[in-house]
């Protein structure tokens, strides 16, 4: 029934912004059913719909997603690339929310390094997936996490990560900037050679209380709770 009433809207407003939608919506019901190569269709029909930007922009976001996931999983990694380049580069989501930008920040790391390693290119998938290896708390990223850490034991022993993360500390590094009254502190550390951000906003935004060494100490926390730090020194 559903199906039926967006295709008549379609035929029936074929310049309402709201077509845009409706043709999601549409592919949506065909992947839900397993309908493929409908689905598939649908979705570039989004892609090249001429309604002009509107609120529903992020279809095109979401579409360009959606096919890149069903060319990973024909395991074409070319053109999946090239959806989720359009996704990153033409089609970038557009939001007010904190959250929905982490979350696509996951989604993207995820699809491409799907592609990186499923063309055997490890190194690269590792670049896309360790700046977000610790958990900002505005999304989940433990899929993420878990398909990191298996990517890194293709390149690198157990014993070789464990020492890595253990030794992490050792690169820690601290960079303020002073804005006004407020001194934004930015964390991070190397894994692997890879500088990666460490958002432990408990003790960032408590400059004045606590000093430097303190401040080093809550990071060094921050990071020995972590998903991955836990799974790299696991035996």
């Amino acid at each position: 029934k559903a199906k039926k009433v967006l295709e008549n809207f379609i035929i029936n407003n074929p310049k309402s912004i709201y077509t845009l939608k409706a043709t999601y919506l549409l592919a949506e019901i065909a992947y839900s059913q397993k309908n493929i190569e409908t689905a598939t269709l649908l979705y570039k029909e989004v892609l090249a719909c001429s309604i002009p930007k509107s609120e529903n922009w992020n279809y095109r976001n979401y579409s360009a997603k959606k096919l890149a996931s069903l060319y990973i999983d024909k395991k074409d990694f070319k053109t999946a690339l090239k959806f989720i380049d359009l996704a990153c580069k033409k089609f970038p989501l557009e939001s007010f929310c904190g959250n929905a930008y982490a979350q696509d920040h996951i989604w993207m790391a995820d699809l491409y390094s799907s592609c990186y390693n499923g063309q055997g290119k490890n190194k690269k998938a590792i670049e896309v997936l360790a700046p977000l290896m610790f958990n900002n708390r505005l999304a989940n990223n433990s899929e993420l996490v878990k398909k990191l850490y298996d990517t890194y034991l293709k390149i690198y022993s157990k014993e070789e990560m464990k020492r890595e993360f253990i030794n992490s500390y050792k690169t820690l590094n601290f960079k303020k900037e002073k804005s006004g009254t407020f001194i934004n502190i930015t964390p991070t550390v190397l894994i692997f050679n890879i500088k990666v951000f460490v958002p432990a906003f408990s003790f960032i935004l408590d400059t004045e209380n606590l000093t430097d060494e303190q401040q080093k100490q809550k990071c060094l926390e921050y990071i020995k709770d972590s998903e991955i730090y836990n799974l790299a020194i696991s035996e």
